[in-house]
């Protein structure tokens, strides 16, 4: 059994094709092995590389935390969290993502990011501020962050706040959600009666989504 087990771990970090087959094979062949609960966990990080999310939703709900390292662990978490958060399970999701976001790692910023996409949602938007904050410098968030500080703020009634974060961004027009950001501000400006500086940028928006 061992051997077997062996094999198809090789398979797997060697990504060959028929890494899937042969970790499903040792499953059913070895049922209640003490590598069950490893392969487990293996099944679900194939169908989480292959972006088959409620197939790798289903082996990771099979998993005991116990039978992993610290390092699987971790990998575990995020995976099964993103898996799920696929699947609109936030508060599933939450759990698993939240050690990770106060972990140094790997999964430190991309656990923030996810939490911090969760709390927006749940409207607890202080909390959303501090994980947005650990990854808006990073390259892979900073284009779609702003958004959510900029809603947060004007969210909170915090006009002056929109104005001071927003404006500075707007000659980037690649960021995410570049037209919703337009809206934001002019809307802001709205509220604060400079009726002027809000035009050009309600403008913007409701040209751009004609």
């Amino acid at each position: 059994a061992e051997s077997e087990y062996y094999a198809a771990m090789c398979a797997v970090e060697l990504e060959n094709p028929d890494a899937e087959r042969m970790m499903l094979a040792f499953v059913h062949d070895y049922p209640g092995h003490a590598f069950q609960g490893s392969a487990n966990f293996q099944l679900g990080r194939i169908y989480f590389r292959k972006r088959k999310y409620d197939s790798a939703i289903d082996w990771f709900a099979m998993v005991d935390e116990y039978d992993l390292t610290a390092a699987e662990r971790d990998e575990y978490r995020f995976q099964y969290g993103y898996s799920l958060f696929t699947r609109k399970k936030l508060s599933e999701a939450k759990e698993l993502f939240k050690p990770l976001k106060d972990k140094e790692g790997p999964y430190y910023l991309s656990a923030n990011y996810y939490y911090g996409f969760i709390l927006y949602f749940e409207n607890e938007y202080e909390d959303a501020l501090t994980c947005f904050k650990v990854v808006e410098d990073h390259p892979v968030y900073s284009q779609v962050v702003p958004y959510y500080f900029a809603n947060i703020f004007y969210s909170q009634g915090k006009y002056r706040e929109v104005v001071a974060y927003t404006e500075p961004l707007m000659s980037n027009n690649r960021l995410s959600y570049y037209n919703e950001l337009n809206q934001i501000l002019g809307k802001a400006y709205f509220n604060l009666k400079q009726y002027d500086k809000a035009l050009p940028y309600l403008e913007y928006y409701l040209e751009k989504n004609r």
